[in-house]
């Protein structure tokens, strides 16, 4: 987990809870689902994991929430008494394994791998890991986790359904999203990796001075996107929005003012929406052209893969926004946040 570079006392003092030591997975109920099938109907929805509660330390219970909704922006559940802090991005802290019903969660302070049911229910609780993101792998729904110290360390380990330790990577990533057109997985932090399930490197390139702090995937091409971002005092690294075709050839470079916290892209026409902190919600075409720029005030973004609109967490509330800026649908926090991750499905 990298906090921000102004948040020193916070990035100690979670720095000393997630000591080292081997994760214990606690499967607290029965095994997960097994693989999807043709005929599995997966439900749609968004979850949300925000950072509601200020507080961090020296408290009996903590507030920040997973709020889980349908794909109206119903809320379907809360639950709250985790604990998390802000960041340089909002890298995919949640992933959600839809065929399995399970939404999976890399906790910050607290350093815990959780994995709830759609129905608010804990399945897995693993202690002592000092994640930054997850992903899974839909076929057997393993959670690809990236074990981030700081930029230039850390790895990957891989849990299965059940909370599991199966495999440990000798490579680092401060996001991680699995591709579906190549089922393999891409990494982002100094460098660009594109891995396969067995954890061979396929693509190494180097890509941020500082660091690259999200990645999305166009299922259509089977290339990435990426943003990365510069020091906040611009001495290190640039701001910019990051194209790659899937062999890892670059495509598109593309200055952004500020420093852009998340990317995602939508599954029907690859188009990229962005969010920049300070300047508001972007998109662009898949080819990297600027579309339009929206003045909301989002912290992150994911693309509702039905519609094609951009489900926007802001400090209030969650938004589901269309390419002409319009607000379709919303939905209010339980209270003030500021800083926010999210999954469509």
């Amino acid at each position: 987990m990298l906090t921000r570079p102004e948040h020193r006392t916070r990035r100690e003092f979670v720095g000393l809870a997630a000591v080292a030591l081997a994760p214990a997975a606690r499967a607290l109920t029965g095994r997960a689902p097994a693989a999807p099938t043709k005929a599995d109907n997966p439900p749609t929805g968004v979850a949300v994991l925000d950072n509601c509660d200020p507080i961090y330390k020296g408290k009996d219970a903590y507030e920040d929430n997973l709020s889980l909704f349908d794909g109206s922006g119903t809320l379907r559940k809360k639950i709250t008494d985790l604990n998390v802090c802000e960041e340089i991005g909002s890298p995919h802290r949640i992933a959600v394994d839809s065929h399995r019903r399970r939404v999976w969660v890399a906790e910050t302070v607290r350093a815990r791998l959780l994995a709830y049911d759609f129905d608010g229910g804990r399945r897995v609780e693993v202690p002592n890991v000092k994640a930054s993101a997850v992903a899974i792998d839909p076929m057997t729904g393993n959670a690809w986790v990236t074990l981030h110290e700081s930029i230039g360390q850390g790895s990957v380990q891989v849990f299965d359904p059940d909370g599991r330790s199966i495999a440990t990577h000798d490579f680092r990533g401060y996001d991680i999203v699995h591709d579906p057109k190549g089922n393999a997985f891409w990494l982002v932090e100094q460098q660009l990796l594109k891995v396969s399930l067995d954890g061979k490197v396929l693509v190494r390139k180097d890509i941020a001075e500082y660091c690259a702090v999200s990645v999305a995937a166009d299922p259509r091409t089977g290339g990435i996107w990426a943003v990365a971002c510069g020091y906040d005092d611009g001495t290190k690294g640039r701001n910019e929005l990051l194209g790659f075709g899937p062999d890892g050839k670059p495509l598109v470079t593309r200055a952004v003012d500020k420093q852009p916290h998340r990317v995602s892209v939508d599954p029907k026409d690859g188009a990229v929406w962005v969010v920049n902190s300070g300047r508001g919600l972007s998109w662009f075409t898949a080819e990297g052209k600027p579309g339009d720029t929206f003045k909301i005030p989002a912290l992150t973004v994911d693309v509702d893969r039905r519609t094609g609109h951009a489900w926007a967490v802001t400090e209030s509330e969650l938004l589901k926004v269309d390419r002409k800026g319009e607000v379709v649908a919303r939905a209010k926090h339980k209270g003030k946040t500021t800083q926010a991750w999210i999954a469509c499905y």
